[in-house]
């Protein structure tokens, strides 16, 4: 009670009480009059005890502001803030003026180096600038030299362009008299070759009555010696009948000497030879009829075989004028087939003359109209001419302004590497009255990734407004999580703990993991580089990954009552009732990493680590972009009831659906942690879903990325897009090799810093955001060299 009064309240206290217990005592008559003398000198002593005490404070106040604000200008340090009294109120203003200051110090130092190098490159810019100006004046002297020339050109060009003109209506002339020409040669040659075609067509006609005249003659040919050849067996027939003809006569002579000897004998005979004798008249008779008979046969034979003869010499003179008749018959034909090629010949040549000809028409139309539209056109290259000289006086006026312009322009230039210089000396001066505040500068501690730890002007998260009941949307629709997505940004703290505005040296932090992780232990590395560079303890309690044995150690940090503790929920639900405790001992709280429930924020002072949402729309685009907006992907959970998975697995699918909606999600499962278990699942997914598996996203980057790159590998899909959060040594390696397209920046050493930063913050009194979150980055292979896989 009595730390709570203030010192006035507490001097005067002193100086009256013993008085009043005096007076008090006097009306009473319990002590004597005497006694108030005694009591006086006590209260007296009393007062000056007490102002002495006071000027001790006033004293130690006064060494610390003189270490602050002479010589080195030590912003570290803090006065101690005892009570509640005045001292103790003006310790914690001026501590958090102290801290802000602080803060002022150290960006100024941020932007005055970072300036630094803006004027080195300014000033070598501007002097690159300068010499570019040096070039460009040179060149527009040049310009206008040519511009001068080449209106001494459009001059000689113009009168090129007449002369030009007069030629070519020439031309058109000439073109239209040859076009005529052309056109009657056509007309003629159209005429020829109608006739050429009526020869044609008559001479092929004729071929065929001669090749049938031909066919006929040649029969007759052949009849014809058959004939030859009858006549000559005839006429050999003739000679034989002749022979037999004399046979007869001879026959005939024998037959009438016999009738004449029978009759003798018969007349010998008497009247017996009467019959005989009339046999032998008969017979007498007979021969010479026949003899008669014969020599008018041999008389006509005579004459026949003479008009053989005849015949014969006839025929053979017929038939070698048949053969002549044939042979020229024959050389006839082989002439109307020569004319008849000849002619088709001559008519595919007629009508190459024809082709040629009207294609000749027509080439010298078109060379007609082009020369009608050069004649067109040099009228209007003359018009351009007439405004090309005007142009170009317009121009070497604009050359001329533009030189005034570049003139002026340099001596601006020239002003501004003068301030620019003024720049640089003012920058320096600023320095050195900087580097008189002694600051503790965490921006230039870097992480083991060669990233700086701790990034000092990052950019905010924007905040859209919310939706109303974002409940009703479908969950592939990113309004449908805005309340996760958001979560503790607008949330109203309840009763929130006060700071103590005391600094941070001394200050004990315990920061509970869930449980054993390469990211967590980089989490660690973080932290405790920051408290180590600003004076505080820190202790870390690692968990199992189980809500109950992270609930026993907030017991034991709550009874050891540091002064601050990060929580890295294990279990987002069950942290709220841990958030609650904790704010009742009046403990404040930091989350980490994984997110509270939107209750759990209210107890909180801040919370930390990647923006999970973030980095995963942006990793969405980069997987819609290279699975060319199409096919399927699955998702390896780690921990289906974490923020983190929640985030990391809807970011990317509300995303998915809105840019790429031809992408399906083909299945989600939680995969756990182990490379062997990771590998047999991807198998499954590839025998599953064949050729529709494109990618797979794999919540944890490290030893789950492993076992599916090695299923990819062994399957010999390594088509199918791997994609991994937050780099290490796994993915970095496997970015740098080509397995995996990329990686999203997450520094788990980074992550662990930004949280203490937060605690320094609320340790100087100064305002502490409700949230702080890394920089949303991708890391691509071409920039892979520049990130270490060292982290873990």
């Amino acid at each position: 009670m009595f730390r709570k009064l203030s010192i006035s309240s507490r001097l005067l206290l002193g100086l009256l009480l013993p008085i009043i217990i005096c007076l008090i005592l006097n009306v009473v008559h319990i002590l004597p009059w005497i006694s108030t003398l005694i009591l006086i000198p006590i209260a007296l002593f009393w007062y000056g005890m007490t102002h002495f005490l006071f000027l001790k404070r006033m004293t130690f106040i006064a060494g610390r502001l003189r270490d602050t604000t002479q010589g080195e200008a030590d912003l570290t340090q803090r006065l101690p803030v005892i009570n509640g009294d005045e001292i103790g109120g003006f310790s914690r203003d001026f501590n958090i003026f102290i801290a802000q200051l602080h803060n002022i110090v150290f960006e100024l130092k941020n932007v005055s180096g970072e300036s630094e190098i803006i004027g080195d490159q300014l000033a070598q810019k501007t002097e690159d600038i300068s010499h570019s100006i040096e070039t460009v004046v040179k060149q527009m002297i040049l310009l206008k030299n040519n511009s001068q020339l080449l209106d001494d050109k459009v001059f000689s060009a113009k009168g090129a362009i007449n002369g030009i003109n007069s030629s070519i209506q020439v031309v058109v002339d000439n073109i239209d008299d040859q076009s005529t020409s052309v056109e009657e040669s056509s007309a003629a040659v159209e005429e020829l070759i109608s006739s050429i075609n009526n020869i044609s067509n008559i001479s092929s006609s004729k071929a065929e009555s001669v090749n049938s005249l031909l066919k006929v003659v040649k029969i007759g040919e052949d009849n014809m010696s058959a004939t030859v050849d009858s006549i000559k067996s005839i006429s050999s027939s003739a000679g034989v009948i002749s022979e037999l003809i004399q046979v007869i006569n001879s026959v005939a002579g024998q037959t009438n000497i016999l009738a004449m000897n029978a009759a003798i004998e018969a007349a010998h005979a008497g009247e017996f030879g009467k019959g005989f004798g009339v046999v032998a008249d008969e017979i007498r008779k007979l021969a010479e009829a026949t003899t008669n008979n014969a020599q008018d046969i041999a008389k006509n034979l005579n004459e026949i075989i003479d008009n053989i003869h005849e015949a014969a010499e006839l025929t053979e003179k017929t038939d070698k004028s048949i053969q002549k008749m044939t042979e020229g018959i024959g050389d006839v034909a082989d002439s109307m087939t020569e004319i008849t090629s000849s002619m088709s010949e001559m008519s595919a040549g007629t009508m190459e003359m024809t082709t040629a000809l009207s294609s000749l028409v027509s080439i010298t139309a078109e060379v007609k109209n082009s020369s009608n539209q050069i004649v067109e056109q040099s009228g209007t290259i003359d018009s351009s001419m007439d405004e090309i000289t005007g142009l170009s006086s317009q121009n070497n006026i604009s050359i001329g302004e533009i030189n005034n312009e570049i003139e002026q322009i340099n001596e601006r230039i020239e002003l501004v590497q003068d301030l620019g210089r003024d720049n640089v000396s003012n920058l320096g001066i600023i320095e050195k009255d900087i580097k008189r505040f002694r600051i503790i500068d965490t921006s230039e501690m870097k992480s083991s990734d060669n990233q700086p730890l701790i990034k000092w002007n990052i950019k905010e998260k924007e905040i859209p407004p919310r939706p109303d009941n974002p409940g009703q949307y479908p969950e592939d629709d990113e309004r449908h999580w805005y309340d996760f997505e958001y979560s503790g940004w607008n949330v109203q703290k309840i009763k929130p703990i006060p700071s103590p505005a005391d600094g941070t040296t001394g200050k004990r932090i315990i920061c509970l993991q869930p449980g054993d992780h390469p990211h967590f232990k980089g989490h660690a590395r973080g932290m405790k580089q920051m408290t180590d560079a600003l004076g505080m303890e820190l202790e870390i309690l690692t968990g199992d990954w189980t809500a109950e044995l992270q609930a026993k150690q907030v017991d034991i940090a709550r009874k050891e009552k540091p002064d601050m503790i990060v929580l890295i929920p294990a279990d987002a639900e069950a942290s709220t009732k841990w958030l609650k405790q904790l704010h009742r001992d009046r403990i404040p709280v930091i989350t980490s990493n994984s997110a509270p429930t939107e209750e759990g924020f209210q107890y909180t002072l801040g919370h930390t680590g990647v923006d999970n949402w973030g980095s995963h729309r942006m990793l969405a685009k980069k997987m819609a972009e290279t699975m060319n907006y199409e096919g399927g992907f699955c998702i390896a959970l780690r921990n289906a009831k974490s923020s983190m998975d929640i985030s990391r697995t809807w970011a990317v699918k509300t995303e998915l659906k809105k840019i790429a909606p031809k992408i399906e999600c083909l299945e989600v499962m939680e995969t756990g942690l182990e490379e062997n278990d990771n590998r047999n699942s991807a198998i499954k997914w590839i025998e599953k879903y064949g050729s529709k598996l494109k990618a797979i996203q794999c919540i944890d980057a490290t030893v789950p990325l492993a076992g599916m790159v090695k299923a990819m590998e062994e399957k010999n899909r390594e088509d199918i897009l791997v994609f991994g959060s937050g780099q290490n040594s796994f993915n970095i390696d496997y970015l740098k090799k080509g397995k995996i397209p990329c990686v999203i920046w997450e520094s788990a050493e980074s992550e662990g810093a930004l949280t203490v930063q937060i605690a320094v913050d609320w340790f100087n009194g100064l305002d502490v955001r409700p949230l702080r979150y890394l920089e949303n980055k991708l890391i691509t292979t071409d920039i892979a060299d520049q990130y270490y896989p060292t982290q873990w």
